[in-house]
C-alpha cells in the first residue's frame, strides 16, 4: 500500500452482486476536526469518464480498505496514490452546486 493515504485509487477485482456496474473505487480522504481523516468511498462505473455510481462515507482508512476488499476483492497492494491532476478531476457538489 502507498505511504500517503489521503487519496487512493484501485480497480475492482471482483464484481459485486449488489453493485455490478462498479469498476473502480476512489478513497478520498477528508479532514475533520483535529487531524483525523474520514474517507469518502466513490464508486465509479467508468473512472476515465468520471461516471459515478455512488458514494459512502467511511469513518477511517481501515474500515474503507476492509469494505473494499470484502465487497470488491481489492487487496492492499492494489491501491495507488492519486496524482494531483486526478484529485482535481473528481467532481464535488453540495446541493447540486459544484464546490
Amino acid at each position: 500500500m502507498p505511504q500517503s493515504t489521503s487519496h487512493l485509487f484501485a480497480y475492482v477485482r471482483t464484481i459485486s452482486e449488489f453493485r455490478p456496474d462498479v469498476t473502480a473505487i476512489v478513497l478520498f480522504g477528508l479532514k475533520v476536526e483535529g487531524d483525523d481523516l474520514v474517507y469518502l468511498e466513490i464508486r465509479f462505473q467508468d473512472y476515465g469518464e468520471l461516471q459515478i455510481e455512488g458514494d459512502h462515507l467511511m469513518v477511517g482508512l481501515d474500515e474503507a480498505l476492509e469494505s473494499a476488499e470484502f465487497e470488491y476483492g481489492i487487496l492492499p497492494s492494489d491501491w495507488r496514490v492519486m496524482s494531483e491532476t486526478e484529485i482535481q478531476r473528481i467532481p464535488f457538489s453540495v446541493g447540486g452546486t459544484r464546490v
